[in-house]
């Protein structure tokens, strides 16, 4: 059916069509057969890769391949990336949650040593009695045990009325600003259930074996002639560096640390805040606006997506509408290579075009976009509407500050003329002059090096999805939120 469903932006490009032998839309999904190991997969590769139909043009150096490679835990692409990002930040939380634990064991610990100290006349009795030393370590090991068990159950009871009151929370949210709706339903696991048994068992044989080993080495004699008498002068200094007074010591050692991850994590939260985007965001709406299961042309989506922008435009309270195929923190990103118009082609045997120039993140515009995002125009001019919808117009380009300074470092980019890497040089048709220069702003939050940007008109750039962006005249939240339903209808 993708072919029938397929939008006017994919047709235009020919990736409708999934009998077309470079058609890449379509992504294979695998599970290895149990037993079979990934490296004795990628061996049975290339045979498969023969048996594929070869495509008009296809020789030795354009032959196709297979690859195979786990995927990403955040990511859908046939390319998986790695995880890096993520445990960068989930590496310090499980520390500091491991900390809290650990923290916890400690304390139960200590009081575990009070209370055999409290017990050791019971104990001493015990052992007068005839019982053995093995059996009084079993004893307080089987309460260590018990207390371990209930405090995981209890935990577990916990997390579980956790997931559901943060689940509930998030739905909430999603619901009251957008219509759509979170489909996730966290079910117990049998690995977590046996993990966290592990760590009871762990803790009880941790923390609670030293103050059993201590309680069963007592001197019955004297133990039951001086219980509650108080110590010797003798024994001050040893009682300072006793069991109680370490675990007492590693407890305030490892708050400290939680207390400084704390802070730390909340002044970069504040810092995180204060970061200049480039952009405003507070007083704006966007709009995704996607024609994929819309059988129309590719003028058919440019009058459609015309028509709504004046209609938002009309809204009260308006103060701007524009339309782009991308949005800054919208995590998709389109880029190609640019490179002044003048460059000259590579030589033979040189690198390849599409690895000359500049990677730059590229994005086709309705007029207005800079106006509704508050992106300032450091100079020149926005696209006309005319260069916005008539694919015969003369090609322009609006590029920010920092692409124009990698691209013309020695002169005013304004006015020259760029093109993509692997176009004919010297063809006017082919390259584009540079009408405008915006500011900076931000793509991702992470985002550490200034991201080079290049802006076509909209009929340029066609894509399936793109964004409406809607300014308010009046920023206040309340306002922007009641804006909502009229947007939607």
């Amino acid at each position: 059916m993708y072919s029938h469903l397929g939008s006017a932006a994919s047709r235009a490009s020919g990736h409708a069509d999934l009998h077309r032998p470079d058609n890449f839309s379509l992504m294979l999904t695998g599970r290895l057969q149990p037993g079979l190991s990934l490296a004795a997969a990628r061996l049975r590769l290339p045979a498969l890769a023969g048996q594929l139909p070869r495509g008009p043009g296809a020789d030795a150096q354009n032959a196709r391949e297979l690859s195979i490679a786990p995927p990403s835990r955040f990511s859908n692409s046939a390319e998986p990336s790695d995880n890096t990002e993520v445990a960068v930040l989930v590496t310090p939380l499980l520390f500091m949650a491991g900390s809290v634990l650990l923290i916890a064991c400690l304390n139960l610990a200590n009081m575990l040593l009070a209370r055999g100290a409290a017990r050791s006349k019971e104990i001493a009795l015990r052992l007068a009695l005839g019982a053995t030393r093995g059996r009084i370590i079993q004893q307080l090991l089987v309460e260590g045990l018990v207390l371990a068990l209930l405090g995981g159950a209890l935990g577990l009871v916990l997390s579980v009325w956790a997931n559901r009151a943060m689940l509930a929370s998030l739905d909430g949210a999603i619901r009251s600003s957008s219509n759509a709706t979170l489909s996730l339903r966290p079910e117990l696991d049998a690995t977590v259930l046996g993990l966290t048994f592990l760590a009871c068992a762990a803790a009880t044989l941790l923390f609670s074996l030293a103050p059993a080993l201590r309680a069963s080495r007592l001197d019955v004699v004297a133990d039951l002639k001086a219980a509650g008498a108080a110590p010797a002068a003798g024994d001050r200094w040893n009682r300072f560096f006793a069991g109680r007074h370490l675990l007492v010591m590693g407890q305030i050692t490892l708050s400290v640390v939680l207390l400084f991850s704390a802070g730390l994590f909340l002044r970069g939260a504040l810092k995180a805040g204060t970061i200049p985007l480039g952009f405003a965001s507070h007083d704006s709406l966007v709009t995704v606006i996607d024609h994929t299961l819309r059988n129309s042309s590719p003028a058919e989506t440019q009058q459609s997506l015309a028509a709504v922008r004046a209609r938002i435009s009309a809204l009260p309270g308006v103060s701007h509408a524009a339309i782009s195929t991308q949005a800054p923190m919208s995590n998709t990103e389109n880029s190609r290579r640019v490179l002044p118009a003048s460059a000259p082609l590579p030589a033979p045997g040189a690198a390849a075009p599409a690895e000359r120039g500049t990677r730059a993140l590229f994005a086709g515009l309705s007029p207005g976009y800079f106006a509704a995002l508050s992106v300032p125009l450091l100079r020149g001019r926005d696209f006309t509407e005319n260069e916005a919808r008539d694919e015969r117009a003369p090609r322009v380009a609006i590029i920010d500050a920092t692409l124009a300074r990698q691209l013309f470092p020695e002169g005013d980019a304004l006015g020259q003329r760029i093109r993509y890497a692997g176009d004919a040089a010297g063809k006017d048709a082919a390259s584009m002059e540079i009408v405008g220069i915006v500011g900076e702003h931000r793509h991702e939050f992470l985002q550490v090096e200034p991201t080079h940007r290049i802006f076509v008109p909209l009929v340029q750039a066609p894509r399936s999805t793109t964004y409406l962006h809607t300014r308010l005249a009046d920023g206040r939240r309340a306002s922007v939120v009641g804006a909502l339903a009229a947007v939607r209808r």
